[in-house]
């Protein structure tokens, strides 16, 4: 190797290097001046040690949002590295994961949800919704609208929009995570795990019985962890949870939760589950075969958990109606 390439080499090992240290900094100091939350740094540096600077570099599927904190960024295309995969996440024009539609609708179908059924992990062909979208309702349009570290005010939020639209929704399908509940209220840890990545969240209390929307806020409304809190995240969980059955039931749409695996339910919301018009579909037994190194669901479960609907009421709702409209149409 001649002088000049040995030098040029080099030169470039150091810049990756310095850029890598800025990275850290940067982090650093942004921690300090957002939030307190020591886990939160420390959970960061361990990943940022193990798998190094490639599993922070941005994704570029976010921007932010006035309502829900933040958003997907609508006609994107990110790649996202991590030590169990690198794969890219195509969004559509409006901000939905890519699922091939028909050329001729039966209707809608929208999934709500976080990075569970966004399909962290895995390609845009591998996510459930994807793989029921193909396998089991071809003739219907699904939309995959889940955007990862969204809970169940996000989900009500994005309903609301939903049923808002000129082409309402026929059915509105919410995969529930236990997880879900702390991202509900304003918990300094959930705060501060977000801001991290320069996130908004959006800011709920129960004011005479009802919801109340008080905007998004950053890490330093965060609420310290107590039994106070952890009451609060649940009354407001099930309160969300009431409230978009109400929303469906009037306008004629069927709405149905799915209770993710690996969970176990507080009892008082798990009660409020089990009133709805249609009950949960529970696969909380299953144990996912997930990521070594995330945790996530690997390409496997999410073909279980296609599989699992696709045998559900859920299922059976979609071939009655696909049913109904192919008599009306003769």
């Amino acid at each position: 190797m001649s002088v000049r390439r040995r030098s040029i080499f080099f030169s470039l090992i150091l810049i990756v290097g310095v850029l890598f240290i800025c990275e850290a900094i940067t982090t650093v100091f942004h921690f300090h001046r957002t939030t307190k939350h020591v886990s939160a740094l420390q959970l960061y540096s361990t990943k940022l040690l193990q798998g190094g600077i490639r599993r922070f570099l941005p994704i570029g599927i976010f921007e932010d949002d006035l309502v829900l904190g933040y958003r997907h960024k609508p006609n994107t295309v990110g790649t996202h590295v991590d030590l169990d995969f690198s794969v890219k996440y195509t969004l559509d024009r409006n901000g939905s994961r890519v699922i091939l539609e028909p050329s001729s609708s039966q209707g809608r179908i929208v999934f709500l949800g976080g990075s569970y059924t966004f399909g962290h992990g895995v390609e845009d062909s591998e996510g459930f919704p994807a793989l029921l979208a193909r396998d089991y309702w071809p003739d219907w349009t699904v939309k995959n609208r889940a955007v990862a570290g969204y809970g169940t005010a996000h989900a009500y939020l994005i309903l609301k929009q939903e049923l808002e639209r000129n082409a309402t929704p026929d059915v509105i399908v919410y995969p529930f995570l236990n997880g879900h509940i702390i991202r509900n209220y304003i918990s300094e840890e959930w705060l501060a795990t977000i801001s991290f990545f320069g996130r908004l969240h959006p800011h709920f209390e129960i004011e005479s019985g009802h919801l109340s929307y008080h905007g998004v806020v950053g890490a330093e409304a965060g609420q310290a962890m107590s039994e106070v809190t952890s009451a609060k995240e649940r009354d407001l969980t099930i309160l969300m949870i009431e409230e978009m059955q109400r929303l469906c039931r009037e306008r004629g749409v069927a709405f149905f939760v799915i209770l993710l695996p690996g969970e176990r339910w507080p009892p008082a919301v798990a009660a409020a589950l089990y009133q709805l018009d249609h009950a949960p579909l529970d696969l909380s037994a299953y144990r996912l075969k997930a990521f070594a190194n995330d945790g996530h669901p690997n390409a496997e479960d999410h073909r279980y958990i296609a599989e699992q609907i696709g045998q559900s009421m859920i299922n059976q709702w979609v071939e009655s109606h696909s049913l109904a409209s192919e008599a009306v149409a003769e």
